[in-house]
């Protein structure tokens, strides 16, 4: 991977916790309700990006099927002003399964589901009890890329680019009371950009999650990733401003992650730290898991 590339999204991922500690010096509670926590997940096409889809697709007819075990440290953290109020969530372990279908060329079906198999923390007055574990966060997508630089861009072939545009449906389904279920109406437009170079892929996406109950928010994710065939590495910055109320709380993660392959199974590893005091960003994310791939 690019040293130059390596050290500029490095840079990118100080100047943003910096503006995440600025921005949160004294800030009310966020209402909590049901509010899932959970926004950070495996890219189900296990492309060039792990956390970040870098607008690319599969080829027809292949798939790819994986699950992956996560751990979260204080994910969920009860602020009032300046001062924590206490740790509704100290300890996450959760299981994420995902599904990508390339339909066509350039046209990809996606499905997702997250379990929290255990959770724990301390009682806090006033707010809501969390369950020992919980279900729910089924997600349903369709992703089109458009241009491409190779051969699958639906509009327009050898671009400089690659560009995506998708969405995400995720169905009020699960538990209540564990932070994994979805209320009401979501609803998660995409899109995505990337480009490779010789010995890297550089991309990002930006999406908006529609919320008719909890909330609207503004994700922006870039990655940089190495593209060596036996062993891969990557570093990638996912940021979450939400559109609703007149201060805003930001949550920024910045993950690094390798990745190896063994034949058709996929192994991989990543995590890193969360700032800012948006409900749902951890002090600390851990991934790891495996994906079987079908040949092209």
């Amino acid at each position: 991977m690019s040293g130059r590339a390596l050290r500029s999204l490095g840079v990118l991922a100080w100047a943003a916790a910096v503006t995440a500690y600025a921005q949160n010096e004294a800030l009310p509670v966020p209402p909590l309700g049901e509010t899932p926590l959970e926004r950070t997940f495996i890219n189900p096409s296990m492309g060039a990006g792990l956390f970040v889809p870098n607008a690319e697709s599969l080829p027809k007819g292949t798939w790819v099927l994986g699950g992956t075990l996560g751990y979260a440290k204080n994910p969920l953290v009860l602020f009032r002003g300046a001062s924590a109020q206490g740790v509704l969530i100290a300890d996450r372990g959760q299981l994420q399964a995902h599904l990508a279908y390339g339909a066509n060329d350039g046209l990809m079906l996606t499905a997702e589901g997250l379990a929290a198999v255990v959770q724990r923390g301390e009682a806090v007055k006033d707010a809501p009890a969390v369950a020992r574990w919980g279900s729910g966060a089924f997600r349903f997508g369709v992703r089109a890329q458009l241009l491409s630089q190779k051969e699958s861009g639906l509009l327009s072939r050898g671009q400089p680019v690659d560009l995506t545009l998708g969405l995400t449906w995720v169905p009020p389904l699960g538990t209540s009371d564990g932070f994994v279920r979805e209320t009401g109406l979501y609803l998660e437009p995409q899109l995505g950009v990337g480009h490779s170079f010789t010995l890297f892929r550089m991309g990002g996406e930006a999406t908006v999650s529609v919320r008719g109950r909890t909330g609207n928010a503004l994700n922006l994710k870039v990655v940089v990733a190495s593209t060596e065939d036996r062993l891969r590495y990557e570093l990638a910055v996912l940021s979450t401003v939400p559109l609703d109320g007149e201060k805003q709380v930001v949550g920024i993660e910045v993950l690094g992650a390798v990745r190896t392959r063994v034949g058709p199974v996929e192994l991989y590893l990543g995590g890193g730290p969360g700032f800012g005091r948006l409900i749902g960003t951890p002090l600390l994310r851990l991934m790891g898991g495996a994906a079987w791939c079908s040949p092209p």
